[in-house]
């Protein structure tokens, strides 16, 4: 089984990325809110990749933090889920129609225009 973690980094003006491994669920969502939170008391924040590469899970509350990372964005949420239970998920829940989803964090990346990881 995969630690839960949660982390946040700015990836530059008003776009950031929130790194998300193991299981998203009541137990651990709080965490990610809190990591939000965190980012949007910085600045304010216009593009957002939400990395679930290494998410093994995601349930309903899960899937609410997601919609509530859109309302703290101005563009669409852009979500890295490369396979697995997560991207069915999204699609059973018709969240891939609304968020933006992508296989991997460099393509998520290039259509922001920031090509490779930041240094």
């Amino acid at each position: 089984m995969t630690e839960f973690t949660c982390k946040g980094e700015w990836l530059g003006a008003n776009k950031a990325s929130m790194r998300v491994a193991g299981e998203v669920d009541l137990a651990t969502a709080h965490h990610c809110h809190g990591v939000l939170d965190d980012l949007s008391t910085q600045a304010s924040i216009h593009h957002l990749i939400v990395d679930l590469s290494d998410c093994t899970f995601i349930d309903s509350t899960g899937l609410s933090l997601l919609v509530a990372a859109q309302r703290q964005v101005t563009s669409p949420l852009a979500i890295v889920a490369p396979h697995g239970q997560v991207r069915r998920t999204l699609s059973v829940a018709g969240l891939d129609a609304v968020f933006v989803v992508h296989r991997t964090r460099a393509e998520a990346l290039a259509a922001l225009g920031e090509g490779d990881e930041p240094s």
